[in-house]
């Protein structure tokens, strides 16, 4: 044990007690980290700020869930507009695909005659033919976004209302649990 007004340099990261005159311990110093230990504190330092970050995204979604749908029905009604909007435009997108198939059909009817009169199709009708085309992939591969936009949107919802159940479900438990009798 030494005794002493100053810390000498190779004790600095010593844990140790500062003593009034008195001898009476005023201060305690901890010893001083490893880089280990302050890289693992700076570490979990961050993993719960990542984890209050979600836990209060978690807390303003459930609030903006229950405030948004009073009811299941509410919740379900959400989720059929929702989808009737995605119907609506397969239903567009399907009607554009025909439309253009119509097109493409006469096009390459009248690139046909060409070919059967003996003479070269004219570069319009061979672009027109090629634009169409495209234009019918592009309908195809928009019907096919939708189909997928449509399962997000009922597994989402499946989510909300799952999520809404439980919540719905501790707060009658909770109010109930209090109620006076």
């Amino acid at each position: 044990v030494h005794f002493s007004d100053k810390v000498p340099p190779e004790a600095a990261k010593l844990a140790r007690e500062e003593m009034n005159p008195a001898g009476i311990t005023v201060k305690e110093v901890a010893r001083a980290k490893t880089q280990e230990e302050l890289a693992a504190e700076a570490e979990q330092r961050v993993k719960d700020d990542e984890a209050r970050k979600l836990a209060e995204a978690q807390a303003q979604a459930d609030r903006a869930l229950t405030l948004s749908y009073t009811t299941e029905d509410d919740l379900i009604r959400a989720r059929e507009q929702e989808l009737g909007v995605i119907d609506s435009n397969m239903a567009t997108a399907k009607l554009t695909i025909a439309s253009q198939e119509k097109n493409l059909s006469d096009l390459l009817a009248h690139a046909a005659d060409f070919e059967r009169s003996k003479k070269p199709v004219t570069q319009n009708v061979a672009d027109s033919i090629a634009n169409v085309r495209a234009q019918i992939e592009v309908q195809q591969k928009t019907l096919k976004e939708r189909e997928g936009a449509k399962d997000s949107v009922r597994l989402d919802y499946e989510a909300k209302l799952q999520r809404w159940r439980e919540l719905t479900t501790k707060s009658r438990f909770f109010f109930n649990d209090t109620a006076p009798t």
